[in-house]
């Protein structure tokens, strides 16, 4: 898989209604987050970089699991949710939430944009193995 097949897959499973409501229906079950990375996903391009399958395979269980254990009073959001984190994981790399609701930082080492994460756990079957975050060090958390 290519991160363009990716990102023609993540766009096509929005109907025109849905990115209609996305789009203009305040009251639509997505957050303002979500609503603002998909908007830029309706509009995004990307190259032909080959993804390892079973990682955006692996993503997508983690996260339906995580919802089916955490979010299971809003089932309506959980599509919103898994496009998202998917598009922000392989195709923007950038971390999966906003960046002040875990304090991350932003750097810039040797000329790219490395994200910081105080809560990133090694864990395999969390997202966070997923994440485009690196682990902050325990010298910067207590900063």
């Amino acid at each position: 898989m290519t991160r363009s097949h990716l990102l023609g897959a993540l766009q096509a499973a929005i109907s025109t209604d849905e990115w209609d409501a996305i789009t203009n229906d305040t009251s639509y079950p997505i957050s303002n987050f979500n609503r603002s990375v998909l908007s830029e996903l309706q509009h995004a391009v990307s190259d032909d970089k080959a993804l390892p399958e079973d990682s955006v395979s692996g993503l997508h269980m983690v996260l339906k699991k995580f919802l089916g254990e955490h979010l299971t009073d809003k089932p309506a959001s959980w599509k919103w949710i898994l496009i998202s984190c998917i598009y922000l994981t392989f195709i923007a790399e950038r971390p999966m939430h906003p960046l002040d609701v875990a304090g991350i930082k932003v750097t810039t080492e040797n000329g790219k944009t490395v994200y910081k994460c105080p809560l990133k756990s090694a864990g395999n079957d969390t997202t966070c193995h997923y994440c485009v975050c690196v682990r902050m060090s325990d010298h910067e958390i207590t900063k």
